[in-house]
């Protein structure tokens, strides 16, 4: 087995001038190299600086605090807060029925008289009882 301190028997020049690294080979060998001096020489630089390394790192954990956050809501309220709302939409929405019958009623109405204004012979009863002098009774329509 090849000596791994060694350089490789290499096909190229360039190859047998560059000593081979590996895993194998223990700290005495590589402490002379200038990688390994650059590592112990700078200090050791926090991957995001302040502020702006916690806004992502909560960005990060935001998917697993949602949950979380509601899961305790449920667990500390309970349903009560839900039923509660439940109780004043189904009062609302009996107040919303009935206003809404009694608009469609007004809508039918208005309707009727507004085809009852299309109509001959209702405008010409409206002309002649514009016509009368004032104080005349008129009698009602009876049919035999």
């Amino acid at each position: 087995m090849p000596d791994p301190t060694q350089p490789n028997a290499a096909t190229t020049p360039h190859e047998a001038e560059s000593p081979v690294t590996t895993p194998l080979l223990d700290d005495a060998a590589r402490a002379g190299s200038p990688v390994d001096a650059a590592r112990t020489d700078a200090p050791s630089a926090p991957r995001g600086s302040g502020w702006k390394h916690v806004g992502r790192r909560l960005l990060y954990w935001t998917p697993v605090f949602v949950p979380m956050v509601l899961f305790a809501q449920v667990s500390f309220q309970g349903l009560r807060p839900a039923l509660c709302e439940k109780e004043r939409l189904a009062a609302a929405e009996v107040v919303l029925r009935e206003r809404h019958a009694r608009d469609v009623e007004l809508a039918h109405e208005i309707q009727a008289h507004l085809r009852a204004r299309q109509d001959p012979v209702f405008l010409e009863r409206q002309r002649r009882l514009r016509e009368l002098p004032t104080g005349t009774v008129v009698a009602a329509d009876t049919q035999p």
